[in-house]
């Protein structure tokens, strides 16, 4: 989905976590959060959830999560997976692999 003119396009990414990666997610989150912030400057990412079960939003529930979601600004889909694949949620082995999914996205509403 890349565009001559370099106009960038939307994209949904739903990265869901790996079976007993909350031991992962945890030891590399700084270190995530520290590869994500050139990202948010350079306008890329423009939203970024890490997703909780239901129950972690019960009262004294403890988190648990099961994944990623963001919205990103990019040319095509190849530069998306390169970003997602740069990170150290993926190369750590936190993210499923084999059910990321990115979508381009018509946003009925804009980006912060």
């Amino acid at each position: 989905m890349s565009t001559a003119s370099g106009t960038k396009q939307r994209f949904f990414v739903y990265a869901p976590d790996k079976a007993g990666a909350a031991e992962n997610r945890a030891k590399y989150l700084d270190e995530h959060r520290a590869g994500i912030q050139p990202l948010v400057e350079k306008g890329i990412l423009k939203v970024g959830a890490a997703l909780l079960e239901p129950s972690s939003i019960q009262a004294g529930g403890e988190p648990k999560f099961f994944g990623s979601a963001v919205f990103v600004e990019a040319e095509s889909i190849d530069d998306v997976r390169k970003q997602i694949e740069a990170d150290t949620y993926w190369v750590n082995d936190v993210w499923d692999k084999e059910k990321l999914t990115i979508f381009p996205a018509l946003l009925a509403t804009p980006l912060p």
